[in-house]
């Protein structure tokens, strides 16, 4: 490491030519015969140029693919909620995402407010650092004509600069990122044997603990990248390093989660909450049960089909269609281990690159669910797997043997580069208008109708609903941001385990079960309402693989009766011919089989729970699953409340606004509950069913 400096001094030269060479007459001009000694020659000289020219791409497309709206995912609004209650009531901005990220929008807020074009634009400068410090930490440590080129491919490219308008954490963890890059490759890459001494080097490794304690604190993957530089250490067999790069994470990780605890009495590391839920073969339905050991392997495999054969290839213009296609995922990998292999004992930088991105992305894949198919979650590492393979076939061309295909990667690069701008440059187009229409006023142009109208339906309920009543939302955060009021979450409808529904049916005070299917019974109004008090639970299931809703589902009832009551239920059955299942514990525990899918839900705990957070409003709106869709939609509070109100019918509308897609307003009257045996009125979201 001492030597740093003249051996950036000899990779400097490695890529230049004499000039000689370059201003010969014809016979000394055909002696140059590599093509990329050429064009590494052409860049260091003109490579200034070239970033001038990307950095003004970038800001080109990024103000042209400007959007001042929220997301519909939510995840951006969520860090400015959280932003904004750290600089207003000091609560704690971690969890479930990265704390850093909000701290620095909150100082924003303090200044502007929710000021969506201010807080958006911030995305645009962390992008244009990141883009400057992407070029520091590579320049002089790869061939020059690799980095402009991957510079200009990612410059104009339509799904980065998609996260600079908006208030989501990838363009800050990428600045964040491209400074660790900086550290590392000036302190702690080198060609020489390990030479460390901690008397003078620790003031590098206090930098360097500082900066992965930074990345760890901005996204809870960041705490996997320090796995993945230990890691390169562990190939490079730098021992000492290894160990003092971990105590130097440690030196600023551990108080800091010391001091957190103590500020804020949490006392589990950031992404704890997250990684629980992570281990559930189903996030939002722990009764699946946890993943084993071939879960994780299936998950890593299906994560590796959405995220390379379809995100990436959509990143590089090569696709239009978010399909999968196994077979370019084999392909990918393939190249990533050619690459590997080739710049193993030709650039520590590289190898260092395809050691962090391959763990990195290999732990993406394994921990999260393939249900959440976001192209974010990789967007971060695009460049770093472009200058990785690219960099790979550069020195694979450079064979004497191969040094006649050299045009054939130049070639690609051209190709990547036509295929970046034929995505960006019509996107770029279309959102000219919508951007026009938004920044005169407008600002929910260019949004489908059900979004208007639940946006819409948030403002009414906000300006119309006394301030000490609560309102659920779907999309929480989304409304707060337009509205500045805080909304009741509702992300999943809670349900209960196969063992805690057989638990529940061991002690139940009432003897007899039965189970009944909703199909059945519901029709049968008299039946269905004079008995609605004693339900217990509902099971919802279908065959895996199918798509599984609330509208093709089968739902059986589970009724508890006294010996009794029960006789005269039996015989209102009978006589109305409803098949019934009289051993409801023998019944359920068929739902043990792995093939089939299930749900349950127990009406009064949810009941209970509302009630008890004094939940009174519901805003149910028809949001679609997928934007260019108006078939499937969202419906976690519509079932929420459908489940409740078979039980308890009491739930009145108060307004709706649209209509295809619209959304409505219920109130919850809590106090027609001990009313229920007498109500025979159908329920409000029949329906549905």
């Amino acid at each position: 490491m001492n030597n740093h400096h003249r051996k950036n001094q000899r990779a400097s030269e490695k890529f230049k030519q004499p000039d000689q060479k370059l201003k010969g007459n014809k016979k000394t001009s055909k002696k140059i015969t590599d093509l990329f000694e050429t064009v590494d020659v052409f860049f260091e000289k003109k490579g200034y140029i070239f970033f001038i020219i990307s950095a003004l791409l970038m800001i080109i497309f990024s103000i042209e693919l400007f959007d001042v709206k929220v997301s519909d995912g939510g995840d951006d609004s969520a860090y400015i909620v959280r932003a904004y209650n750290f600089i207003h009531h000091f609560d704690y901005p971690g969890g479930f995402q990265g704390a850093l990220y909000p701290v620095v929008l909150s100082l924003f807020i303090k200044v502007f407010g929710i000021n969506l074009p201010i807080l958006k634009s911030l995305s645009l400068i962390f992008i244009l650092c990141f883009l400057f410090f992407f070029l520091t930490s590579y320049k002089k440590t790869i061939p020059p004509a690799l980095l402009y080129s991957v510079i200009l491919l990612i410059s104009g490219n339509m799904y980065l600069l998609y996260y600079a308008s908006q208030t989501y954490s990838e363009t800050f963890f990428m600045m964040i990122q491209a400074v660790l890059f900086i550290i590392i490759f000036k302190y702690f890459i080198s060609d020489q044997p390990e030479q460390i001494n901690i008397n003078k080097d620790y003031k590098k490794f206090l930098i360097f603990g500082f900066a992965l304690f930074l990345v760890s604190l901005t996204k809870n993957i960041g705490f996997i990248s320090i796995i993945a530089i230990l890691c390169y250490f562990l190939v490079v067999r730098y021992w000492k390093t290894f160990l003092y790069t971990f105590l130097s994470a440690s030196l600023f990780i551990l108080p800091f989660e010391i001091i957190k605890r103590i500020i804020w009495g949490q006392w589990v590391v950031q992404f704890q909450s997250q990684g629980t839920g992570l281990l559930y073969k189903d996030f939002y339905n722990p009764a699946k049960g946890k993943c084993g050991f071939f879960d994780f392997i299936m998950r890593f495999v299906d994560n590796s089909n959405l995220y390379l054969s379809k995100h990436l290839f959509m990143f590089l213009g090569f696709k239009t269609e978010y399909t999968v296609t196994p077979i370019l995922t084999i392909l990918i990998y393939a190249l990533f281990i050619i690459a590997f292999i080739s710049v193993f004992k030709k650039n520590k930088y590289l190898l260092f690159t395809g050691t962090y991105i391959g763990v990195m992305c290999a732990v993406t894949f394994v921990i999260i669910q393939k249900q959440w198919d976001q192209d974010r979650l990789i967007i971060i590492y695009y460049p770093y797997i472009l200058i990785f393979i690219l960099g790979g076939f550069y020195y694979l061309l450079r064979k004497t043997s191969l040094k006649k295909f050299q045009i054939a990667l130049l070639i690609l690069i051209s190709i990547i580069f036509i295929t970046t701008l034929k995505a960006t440059i019509p996107a770029a187009e279309t959102n000219k208008g919508i951007l026009k229409k938004n920044l005169a006023g407008d600002l929910l142009y260019g949004l489908s109708p059900d979004w208007v109208n639940f946006i819409k339906m948030s403002e009414w309920s906000a300006e119309n609903i006394p301030t000490d009543k609560v309102i659920a939302s779907r999309k929480p955060d989304i409304s707060f941001v337009y509205t500045g009021r805080k909304f009741y979450p509702v992300y999943k409808v809670p349900s209960i385990t196969l063992d805690e529904l057989q638990s529940k049916l061991t002690t139940d005070s009432l003897p007899v079960s039965v189970v009944v299917s909703l199909n059945d019974i519901f029709p049968k109004t008299d039946i269905y309402a004079n008995n609605r008090f004693y339900i217990k639970a509902f099971i919802l299931y279908g065959q895996e693989g199918k798509n599984f809703t609330l509208e093709n589902g089968i739902t059986y009832v589970i009724y508890s009766f006294s010996e009794k009551y029960s006789k005269e239920f039996f015989k209102q059955l009978k006589e109305n011919n409803v098949p019934y299942h009289k051993d409801a514990l023998e019944f359920v525990s068929n739902f043990k089989n792995e093939q089939l899918k299930y749900l349950i839900y127990d009406p009064d705990m949810n009941l209970n729970k509302l009630k008890n957070d004094n939940v009174r409003y519901f805003i149910l709106s028809k949001l679609r699953k997928y934007l260019d869709k108006s078939e499937d939609y969202v419906n976690t509070i519509d079932r929420l409340l459908y489940y409740i109100e078979l039980k308890y019918p009491i739930y009145r509308e108060i307004n709706s606004i649209g209509t295809d897609e619209g959304a409505r307003l219920l109130e919850a009257q809590y106090e027609m509950v001990s009313k229920v045996n007498n109500i025979t009125k159908g329920s409000t979201f029949a329906s549905l069913h």
